[in-house]
């Protein structure tokens, strides 16, 4: 059952939850609005802020069962952060023609928690740019499962004529068929974990589906795990084992974003 307290991020709007549903579809007149929509289960905290050329958008769930909607729409502008402590996160996106999306997700699993990432990005319409990070941290005995997809570029269908002789020459049928069109898509996909426990664990699951070759774009995924050397060296000027690690953790997150 969904709690009244729980709210929605609506382009800039936050709102009751309950109500956005009972309306339904929103529209709006503004061709560069954002439209980020958070379904929670559970509980979270949200901040919004907004900047100047590109707009941001911060979001931060604390065990939370979260489907993230997020649509950029022409030629605007996208940064979204996301930091996730546990829970459950499903997130949809889609950039129309010339949008740009910036997605930085932070995500920290500890103790017994069972955090699954779920996460696709559509750039299929042309000169869109993508930048996806996900990067996360286990601890404990946590268990990380966490999907990165990124869809590009799409087939448009081309009509031509059928069989026939005209003026004595032979045209070129002219069925349906699939063409490429034309992308321009830049970006990546990162996918980035650290783990500080032996009985930790993480699955990393990067995907790429590239339907023409008028892209640049990589993929990269990496599981880390602490040095015990790096632990001695803090030790070794007085910085407690628990207070290095928060350390890590910290540092680990927050750099590059």
């Amino acid at each position: 059952m969904v709690s009244p307290c729980n709210n929605y991020i609506l382009g800039y709007i936050v709102c009751d939850m309950e109500e956005v549903i009972s309306k339904g579809t929103h529209v709006f007149k503004d061709e560069k609005v954002h439209r980020v929509i958070v379904i929670d289960d559970n509980r979270h905290s949200t901040s919004l802020r907004q900047g100047y050329g590109r707009q941001a958008i911060d979001l931060q769930l604390d065990h939370s069962d979260a489907k993230i909607e997020v649509l950029v729409k022409k030629n605007a502008k996208l940064n979204l952060k996301i930091f996730s402590k546990g829970g459950t996160i499903k997130l949809r996106s889609k950039c129309e023609e010339k949008g740009e999306l910036k997605l930085d997700g932070m995500f920290h699993a500890v103790d017994d928690d069972i955090q699954e990432v779920d996460v696709s990005c559509n750039f299929s319409e042309k000169d869109c740019k993508g930048e996806v990070v996900l990067k996360g941290v286990a601890e404990g005995r946590s268990q990380v499962v966490c999907k990165g997809m990124m869809t590009i570029g799409k087939k448009e269908k081309k009509k031509k004529r059928d069989k026939r002789i005209v003026n004595k020459k032979i045209r070129a049928p002219l069925r349906g068929r699939e063409k490429e069109s034309k992308s321009g898509f830049k970006g990546f996909l990162k996918e980035d974990f650290l783990v500080l426990d032996p009985e930790a664990k993480v699955d990393l699951v990067p995907g790429l589906e590239i339907k023409n070759d008028d892209v640049v774009v990589s993929h990269s995924a990496s599981v880390r795990r602490i040095d015990p050397e790096d632990l001695f060296y803090f030790a070794s000027r007085g910085v407690s084992e628990e207070e290095a690690r928060k350390m890590f953790v910290e540092g680990f997150l927050v750099a590059g974003c």
